[in-house]
């Protein structure tokens, strides 16, 4: 009798490209390094650790709003040398870790609106993964017919 294959196995093959688009969508409107795995039968979305800042907004403390409470505070303003990407001027670096200390900045929901932009992809390919495993591990064994689904 040859092996079979788990349920887990037919999903997670039918999960991985629409994990690699859903990535390639977030990297594109986001933070670049965000990595989308498939383990077993499960997308896990690997960030770095600011992304969450990133998504959800952190409100300065003179305005501006977080949509998970994130705030500036006692640590004070982000590190200048972070902006040194945008420009090499350390005087503006300055001002603008002051100006997103003072005023925050807006939530991208980058992340949410990904997960709801490929959830119906993601439910199509968990159902074609449990097919696929009925039709071919389930459905050949002797003295079952065939059905098609």
């Amino acid at each position: 009798m040859a092996y079979k294959k788990s349920i887990d196995w037919y999903i997670s093959r039918e999960l991985r490209p629409v994990a690699k688009k859903l990535e390639k969508w977030i990297n594109k409107r986001g933070t670049p390094k965000v990595k989308v795995l498939v383990t077993r039968n499960k997308l896990y979305i690997k960030a770095p650790y600011y992304a969450k800042f990133q998504d959800k907004g952190v409100k300065g403390v003179s305005g501006g709003s977080s949509l998970a409470g994130y705030k500036y505070g006692k640590r004070g303003a982000p590190p200048p040398a972070a902006f040194a990407r945008y420009t090499t001027d350390i005087s503006e670096q300055f001002a603008i870790s002051r100006s997103i200390y003072q005023k925050g900045f807006k939530a991208k929901k980058y992340i949410d609106k990904g997960i709801g932009h490929f959830a119906p992809q993601v439910t199509k390919a968990i159902t074609r993964g449990g097919t696929k495993y009925i039709k071919t591990e389930i459905m050949p064994e002797p003295g079952i017919h065939k059905v098609n689904i």
